[in-house]
């Protein structure tokens, strides 16, 4: 697939799908943009509420920031979720 562009998101995980990185890829997707992501944490969560949540450290995600840009050029940054 040739994408139009690439776009770097910064948020959680969420389980459920319905937020968070998985939602911004499918969203990146739908307008033709490859998408690059850094989880900066995870949930543990159900259709009645989060349980718990679970932050990466701040020198990881930097990390994996660095990393991602590193062989992906993106022309924007999207940021959802920072703990």
């Amino acid at each position: 697939m040739n994408y139009k562009s690439k776009a770097l998101t910064i948020a959680g995980s969420d389980s459920g799908v319905g937020a968070g990185i998985q939602a911004d890829l499918k969203t990146f997707q739908v307008f033709n943009v490859y998408g690059i992501s850094v989880i900066a944490s995870i949930t543990a969560q159900n259709t009645k509420g989060v349980k718990e949540i679970f932050g990466s450290t701040l020198p990881g995600c930097s990390f994996a920031d660095r990393c991602s840009n590193g062989g992906y050029w993106s022309r924007c940054c999207q940021s959802g979720h920072a703990i």
